[in-house]
């Protein structure tokens, strides 16, 4: 993609600006953080910008080419406290988290290529080691707690820089999950069967070091990579239940079908047509999402697998 243009820009911040309760929302249901949000005035990017964001915190990049729109959420912010060393399903919040905030952040004819939301051990490190354009406009969102009052002062301010010049550097550290996973696949011998072998990935007796955030080893994190890509159909239902034919058939326009499920109840994820887990429906921006909340039926997934 080329530089963005002056006119990109500016509809990015305005995007930001307009979307504030939403990107607010995207914390709740992303990062369990409840806050609402303040947006500044956006400003120029000068030499004194990141002199505050010399702490640890979280980097997201919406990568646009060799550009980044890059958003510094500072640990004031209450993150959740895996955030620093999430294992394999909380660094996938976090990269669910950041492809949400895209959605808020950019206007509708921009689309990020890729994303990313990582622990940086200083924000201010971070953006130096790629460069930020000469053109780029900043945005300070200022950070409140979702119950506080008028006069309560900010607890931390997050900042957007549209847009930072990524390097090489930056764009191998962003895509390092998907080029480890696309090496260490390759080095597995190929099957000739589309299926899965389940067998391997079955654990086995070995010296070979454990990792406490998965209880795998490496020979066995590298076999389950084998199955990581197999495309599965994910769908959620609001309720069931059975009625007669002939009530089906007599369905028109208009008609009323009830169901004896409460509005509270939770919904259920199916996952190849077997019942996984249960969430809560959300609002993520114009687009219907679920919220997990449980993992209910564990012993019905493992006799299907098994």
């Amino acid at each position: 993609m080329a530089q963005l243009t002056a006119e990109q820009i500016q509809s990015t911040v305005d995007a930001c600006r307009a979307h504030l309760a939403e990107i607010a929302e995207t914390f709740r249901t992303g990062l369990d953080c409840d806050l609402r949000l303040i947006a500044g005035d956006p400003r120029p990017f000068a030499d004194d910008t990141l002199a505050p964001f010399a702490a640890p915190g979280l980097a997201v990049s919406l990568f646009l080419g060799e550009q980044a729109i890059v958003v510094l959420i500072p640990e004031p912010v209450p993150l959740p406290a895996w955030y620093r060393e999430p294992d394999t399903s909380q660094d996938n919040r976090l990269q669910t988290f950041a492809h949400e905030l895209s959605l808020q952040l950019l206007p509708a004819d921009l689309q990020a290529d890729r994303f990313s939301a990582l622990f940086a051990p200083n924000l201010r490190e971070f953006v130096e080691r790629s460069s930020v354009d000469p053109t780029a406009t900043v945005l300070d969102l200022r950070v409140f707690a979702a119950d506080a009052g008028e006069t309560d002062p900010p607890v931390a301010d997050i900042l957007v820089i549209v847009p930072a010049h990524v390097g090489p550097t930056a764009i191998e550290d962003a895509a390092s999950r998907e080029s480890d996973f696309e090496e260490a696949s390759a080095t597995l011998p190929q099957s000739n069967s589309d299926e899965p072998n389940y067998e391997d990935v079955e654990p086995t007796q070995t010296s070979e070091p454990v990792s406490a955030a998965t209880g795998l080893t490496l020979d066995q994190a590298l076999r389950a990579l084998r199955i990581l890509d197999v495309p599965v159909t994910v769908s959620v239902r609001l309720a069931e239940r059975k009625m007669p034919l002939g009530q089906i058939v007599a369905l028109v326009p208009g008609a009323l079908v009830t169901f004896n499920k409460s509005c509270e109840d939770l919904l259920d994820l199916y996952v190849n047509n077997h019942r996984y887990s249960q969430g809560e429906a959300i609002k993520i921006g114009e687009h219907f999402g679920l919220k997990i909340a449980k993992i209910a039926v564990t012993d019905e997934r493992k006799d299907h697998i098994g």
